[in-house]
């Protein structure tokens, strides 16, 4: 869905008013969501809180990456070695400047699951590399090729 004109205005007016610690994100949605039923009662948006909350969050890490690009270089970096917006959950990011506890407790979280399945997965690439390259004798031979000598070495599972 392409937001409407309408809702990015709400967005911007109510992530202001939750950065300045008016109101709550939790808030803001319903506010957005009533206004917009009663403001726009003959368009047929389908405006869900959970959609109103992401593009809320969205607009707050723009907004605040924005004003820190205003900082000088030297109070730009917060916290060195870490980039200024935070990945917090999949595809989700937030800017350091407006992180709650709760935000860096997820980013921690996201940071720590990423490695641990980077690392687990690259010892799992090691081991099937060390089984599978030997076999292979020439340069267009293929896992396929080698898969009878495989069989013995491995328990393989089948998939559906």
């Amino acid at each position: 869905m392409k937001t409407p004109l309408w809702l990015k205005e709400e967005i911007a007016a109510f992530g202001a008013r939750i950065l300045n610690e008016e109101i709550t994100e939790e808030q803001a949605v319903q506010q957005i969501r009533l206004q917009s039923a009663r403001d726009y009662p003959d368009h047929v948006y389908a405006v869900y809180d959970e959609y109103i909350g992401k593009a809320l969050r969205a607009w707050m890490t723009k907004r605040a990456a924005a004003d820190m690009a205003g900082l000088d270089s030297a109070q730009l970096v917060l916290l060195p070695g870490l980039p200024l917006v935070l990945e917090i959950s999949p595809g989700r990011f937030a800017a350091q400047a407006v992180m709650t506890k709760r935000d860096w407790e997820a980013a921690r979280r996201q940071a720590r699951t990423k490695a641990d399945n980077a690392t687990g997965y690259a010892d799992r690439i090691d081991a099937a590399y060390d089984l599978v390259v030997p076999l292979l004798t020439t340069d267009d031979m293929t896992t396929a090729d080698v898969l009878p000598e495989l069989t013995g070495q491995l328990h393989l599972e089948r998939t559906a």
